[in-house]
């Protein structure tokens, strides 16, 4: 079992995700701004999924400050918009995949199922956005 911190703006994702996650067999707390989820934050977590675009602050931004502060969590940005030239900086942040919105829910599942095993980063390079 993981435990799993999501933060996202929109209510609706943060409760599918909870279900969804919740029925893999995890704990899941959410949040829906970047801030609360940066105080609330602490080492118990192994794994943050952030949307990238918040009110106040960007989901890299978000990343980026957790694993300043817990470099061991591990991090996945959602966005439902990405422009290429901004890969560079969410990876840089410490995000290990970039998930498309709507969510592949098979591939947040092979995710997590992947993440005992040390995950599927290639290179900063997610396999589908």
């Amino acid at each position: 079992m993981l435990k799993i911190l999501v933060i996202d703006d929109d209510m609706d994702v943060c409760e599918i995700m909870k279900i969804c996650l919740r029925d893999l067999g995890h704990e899941v707390v959410t949040f829906n701004n970047g801030p609360e989820g940066i105080q609330k934050c602490d080492e118990s977590y192994d794994l943050v999924i952030t949307d990238r675009r918040m009110p106040g602050m960007l989901g890299e931004e978000v990343i980026h400050k957790i694993k300043r502060l817990f470099p061991n969590i591990r991090a996945v940005l959602m966005t439902g918009d990405l422009n290429e030239a901004v890969r560079p900086t969410i990876i840089a942040a410490g995000a290990e995949e970039i998930w498309p919105k709507p969510l592949d829910l098979d591939r947040v599942k092979q995710f997590l199922e992947n993440f005992y095993k040390g995950g599927e980063k290639e290179n900063g390079k997610d396999k589908s956005y």
